[in-house]
C-alpha cells in the first residue's frame, strides 16, 4: 500500500487526490504527525488518526467507505479523554463527555444530525470535583 507524506504549512489541512488509496500522513510544521488515515479510492477506511503538535492523541476512530464507524475518543492536548462518540450504521450517534478527571457528565443522542435526546450530570461532577480539590 502506498504511503504519501506532506507537511501541512499552514494549518488548513492537507487532503489527498479524489481516488487515492494508501495511507495518508500529515505533519505538523515542526515534524511531529499531526494524522494518519488510510484511504481507498478517496475514501477514508480504517483506523483514522489524528495528534496535537505535542505528539498526544487528539482523535482516534475507525471508518468504513468515508462514514464514521464505532467509537471514536478525543482526547484534550495534555493526552486526557474528554469525549467519546459512537456512530450506528443508522446514521446516527451518541456523544459522552468527560471532566478532568474522568468522571461521565453528559450525554446526547443524534438523528439525523440534530439533537434527540440529551442527559447531564454536572451537579455530582462538580461536586466530586469540588471535594478532590478541597477534602483531599
Amino acid at each position: 500500500m502506498e504511503l504519501t507524506k506532506v507537511v501541512d504549512e499552514h494549518g488548513f489541512g492537507c487532503y489527498p487526490p479524489q481516488d487515492y488509496t494508501g495511507i495518508w500522513e500529515v505533519y505538523w510544521p515542526n515534524g511531529v504527525i499531526k494524522s494518519r488515515n488510510r484511504y481507498i479510492d478517496g475514501k477514508e477506511e480504517g483506523e483514522q488518526l489524528c495528534f496535537w503538535d505535542n505528539g498526544n492523541l487528539a482523535q482516534v476512530g475507525q471508518a468504513k467507505n468515508g462514514h464514521c464507524i464505532g467509537l471514536w475518543e478525543d482526547f484534550s492536548y495534555e493526552g486526557l479523554r474528554f469525549k467519546e462518540t459512537d456512530y450506528y450504521s443508522d446514521g446516527n450517534f451518541q456523544n459522552r463527555f468527560y471532566d478532568p478527571i474522568g468522571n461521565l457528565y453528559s450525554i446526547s443522542e443524534w438523528s439525523n444530525d440534530r439533537p434527540r435526546k440529551a442527559k447531564n450530570f454536572f451537579v455530582n461532577t462538580y461536586l466530586k470535583i469540588w471535594r478532590l480539590i478541597f477534602y483531599r
